[in-house]
C-alpha cells in the first residue's frame, strides 16, 4: 500500500504534465496556418504521455483491487471469528453485519420511517431477510404474515430485519432503484437496513 502511495505524486505529476503539453499543441494548432508543419519531437509527446498515462491508470486501478480484496478477506476473516466467539446479546455481530456510520441510527421502520439504533435488536432472535431489490409480493407477504404472527403470539419474540443487497456493478444507485426501494420498505412492516 505505501508503495502505491509513492506513486501517486508521479501519476499527478505526469497528468499535469499531459494536460499542459495537449493545452500547448492545441493552440499552436489553433493559432498556426497550414504552412507550419510541427516537428516529430512536438507530434509524438501526446501520443507518449497518453501511454505513459495509461500505463500508470492500469497499475494504480490493479492496486486498488487488490486493496478492496484484501479489505474485503480481512473483513470475512473478522466475520468468522465473531462468529465463532460466545456472545452474551447478538448486537455485536449485528453491528459488524449491518455497517452503520456512528453518528447515524442504522435501522428505519418500514411503516412509519422511524429510525431505530441496533439496541432494538438487544437480547431478540433476529431472523435476517437477505435480498436485492426484485423481491416478489408472495415473499412480502410471507413476511408481513410472520411480522404479524410474532406480534400476536405469546412466547414467540423475533425481530425480522431486511438487509438489501445491491451489486452496484450491475445495478447501479439511481433514482429508480431508490424509488423501488422506497417501495419496498413502504409495503414490509419490518425493520430495515439500508
Amino acid at each position: 500500500m505505501s508503495t502505491t502511495l509513492t506513486h501517486i505524486p508521479t501519476a499527478t505529476y505526469w497528468t499535469i504534465r499531459s494536460m499542459v503539453a495537449c493545452a500547448s499543441q492545441i493552440t499552436s494548432l489553433l493559432g498556426m496556418s497550414y504552412e507550419h508543419i510541427a516537428s516529430t519531437t512536438e507530434a509524438w509527446e501526446p501520443s507518449s504521455l497518453a501511454h505513459k498515462i495509461s500505463n500508470i491508470d492500469g497499475y494504480l486501478k490493479n492496486q486498488l483491487g487488490i486493496f478492496h480484496h484484501h479489505r474485503h478477506a480481512e473483513t470475512f476473516q473478522m466475520l468468522i471469528r465473531l462468529f465463532e466467539m460466545s456472545h452474551v446479546d447478538n448486537v455485536r455481530i449485528l453491528k459488524a453485519l449491518i455497517y452503520s456510520k456512528d453518528d447515524q441510527l442504522p435501522l428505519v421502520e418500514g411503516t412509519t420511517k422511524k429510525k431505530a439504533s441496533m439496541e432494538v435488536l438487544k437480547r431478540e432472535t433476529v431472523l435476517l431477510f437477505i435480498s436485492d431489490l426484485d423481491i416478489s409480493h408472495d415473499e412480502i407477504m410471507y413476511l408481513s404474515l410472520l411480522h404479524q404472527d410474532t406480534r400476536t403470539r405469546t412466547g414467540l419474540h423475533y425481530q425480522i430485519v431486511w438487509l438489501p443487497i445491491m451489486d452496484r456493478s450491475t445495478k447501479p444507485l439511481n433514482d429508480a432503484n431508490q424509488q423501488n426501494f422506497e417501495q419496498l420498505q413502504m409495503m414490509m412492516h419490518i425493520l430495515t437496513a439500508p
